[in-house]
């Protein structure tokens, strides 16, 4: 401890920093992070609907992971193209899996994507499902539904607008009709009943 000049309270001096101890705390740092496990989130990708559908696992840690295809329940070597595990900005890593086959609707359920990470015995499985797939034309079909409705509800309150004005003009000239014919009965019969009555 070096004394204050400023009081008689002493302070403790900066540690020295040693070469051979930073390795060490480093070591035991890389030792303590593999005790934490991060689990990804999975999703599966399609560009069109012949291109190979991807397995995308993001967040994860440690970066010692295995992600992997199989179909009713045995790991698939052919037909798959393993990606490199690639760091994020986060210090977490990402991967994919790329399934070439085409998805028909009797496949869903046979093929899932599979995620392994040391340190966690459950594994994370993705089962392929046309509802799960995201994809360009997917969301370009629902791009297409959200601009059909657009286009949809205004017009229908715009018919709706103009059915109302219909009837609201319809009514008005119905009561002008009746009150025009009612108007000279009513002033006839006013001079009848104000008129002296003679005998």
């Amino acid at each position: 401890m070096t004394p204050d000049p400023r009081s008689s309270v002493f302070m403790l001096a900066p540690p020295t920093r040693d070469p051979i101890e930073e390795t060490d705390r480093g070591a035991r740092r890389e030792q303590l992070g593999t005790l934490r496990a991060e689990l990804p989130n999975v999703s599966l990708l399609q560009k069109t609907q012949s291109s190979p559908v991807t397995c995308h696992a993001t967040g994860f840690y440690p970066s010692a992971a295995v992600l992997f295809w199989r179909k009713d329940g045995e790991e698939l070597h052919g037909d798959v193209e393993i990606g490199e595990t690639l760091p994020n900005h986060d210090g977490t890593f990402q991967t994919t899996a790329n399934l070439k086959v085409e998805v028909a609707a009797n496949m869903e359920g046979q093929y899932e994507c599979v995620f392994q990470v040391s340190g966690v015995k459950n594994d994370t499985i993705t089962k392929l499902e046309k509802r799960r797939i995201l994809s360009n034309a997917r969301i370009q079909e629902a791009e297409k539904r959200k601009l059909m409705v657009a286009i949809a509800v205004p017009l229908v309150n715009l018919a709706l607008v103009v059915v109302v004005v219909v009837v609201l003009v319809k009514v008005y000239k119905n009561r002008q009709a009746v009150d025009a014919d009612c108007e000279p009965t009513s002033k006839s019969a006013l001079k009848s009943v104000s008129e002296p009555v003679s005998e």
